[in-house]
């Protein structure tokens, strides 16, 4: 069986609230667990030398569910709900894919990572 989708998002915080969106991560995990998901990699990326102007995310986050509609299920959650003003006081923007990234598909030997 391939595995399930898999979701990026692309996290921008608030100055000085690293430590809070942990909390809020903290916080979240069961309920994605809860529903099939998983932070499969939390990347915190930094701008590369002379590219202080691009919008480089705080940090990249890879989400993967069991089944298509675990995201939605997630979202639904009162639980998830509840977090609603956590994220909002900790979170700036985020970006996601409209879709699921990869659904059922391998990645190429130059984008595996581990």
């Amino acid at each position: 069986m391939p595995p399930g989708p898999l979701y990026l998002a692309l996290i921008y915080l608030h100055s000085g609230q690293k430590d809070a969106l942990r909390r809020y991560e903290n916080l979240a995990r069961p309920v994605f667990r809860r529903h099939g998901g998983r932070f499969e990699r939390i990347l915190s990326p930094s701008p590369a030398p002379g590219a202080a102007d691009l919008d480089v995310p705080d940090e990249i986050h890879l989400l993967r569910f069991e089944t298509p509609d675990g995201l939605d299920a997630v979202r639904r959650d009162p639980a998830m709900v509840a977090l609603v003003p956590l994220r909002e006081a900790v979170v700036t923007g985020r970006r996601g894919a409209a879709g699921a990234l990869l659904h059922g598909q391998q990645l190429s030997p130059r984008l595996r990572t581990g």
